[in-house]
C-alpha cells in the first residue's frame, strides 16, 4: 500500500471506524465554524464600510451646506465688526444689529440718519487722504465724521480691522456746538432780497 497520497484507509475494527469518523466530522466542524467566522468578519466589515461611506457622505453634504450659508454672508459684516462698531457709536447707535456690506450701503445708512456728504479728498490735509466727510447739524451742534477710503477693499468691501490705532488714523469724529451768528451782522444791506 502506498504511504503518500493514498485515499484509501485501512479499518480493523468498528472502534476505527468511529475513530476515523469523529476526526473527519471534527474536521468539517472546525471548516464550517471558521467559514461562519471569516462571513461575520467579512459582513461586519461590509456593514463599516457602509456607515463610513454613509459619514462621507453626510460630511460632504454638511461642507456644502456651511459653504452656502457663509457665502450668503460673504463680504456682510456684522455690527462686531470693530469698523462697523466705531461708526456706530459716532453716530450715537447703542442698541440693536447693524448689518452693513459695504460702502454704498454704509453711506446710504449714514444719509439715512441725516448726515450729508461731501467729498474730502485734499492732499494737503494729512490724516485723512482720500476720504469722505459727513456732517450733521442737528439741536445746535455740528457734528463731522471722517472716514478714509482704506476701510474699504478693491470691491469697496468693509474691511475687517481689529487694531485700534489703526482704526483711529482711518475714522474720526468731532462734534462742536453751533455759534449763534447774528444774522443782522451779515446783512450788508446791498441785498435784493426783500426780507
Amino acid at each position: 500500500m502506498l504511504k503518500i497520497n493514498n485515499a484509501m484507509i485501512p479499518f480493523e475494527s468498528a472502534s476505527d471506524i468511529t475513530n476515523f469518523l469523529k476526526e473527519q466530522f471534527a474536521g468539517l466542524f472546525q471548516r464550517l465554524l471558521q467559514d461562519r467566522a471569516t462571513l461575520t468578519e467579512q459582513t461586519t466589515l461590509y456593514d463599516l464600510n457602509q456607515a463610513i461611506q454613509e459619514l462621507k457622505s453626510v460630511s460632504s453634504d454638511i461642507k456644502e451646506e456651511n459653504v452656502m450659508f457663509v457665502s450668503k454672508f460673504n463680504g456682510s459684516i456684522f455690527a462686531v465688526n470693530p469698523v462697523v462698531n466705531k461708526i456706530a457709536k459716532f453716530v450715537g447707535l447703542k442698541k440693536g444689529t447693524l448689518f452693513i456690506e459695504d460702502k454704498d450701503s454704509l453711506y446710504e445708512f449714514l444719509n439715512v440718519l441725516g448726515y450729508s456728504i461731501s467729498d474730502f479728498n485734499d492732499d494737503d490735509y494729512d490724516p485723512f487722504k482720500s476720504a469722505d466727510s459727513f456732517w450733521k447739524n442737528t439741536d445746535g451742534m455740528h457734528y463731522e465724521l471722517i472716514i478714509k477710503h482704506d476701510i474699504f477693499d478693491s470691491e469697496s468691501k468693509i474691511k475687517d480691522i481689529r487694531k485700534s490705532e489703526q482704526l483711529e488714523q482711518l475714522i474720526s469724529y468731532s462734534e462742536s456746538a453751533i455759534s449763534n451768528t447774528d444774522f443782522n451782522d451779515l446783512y450788508d444791506g446791498d441785498s435784493d432780497l426783500p426780507f
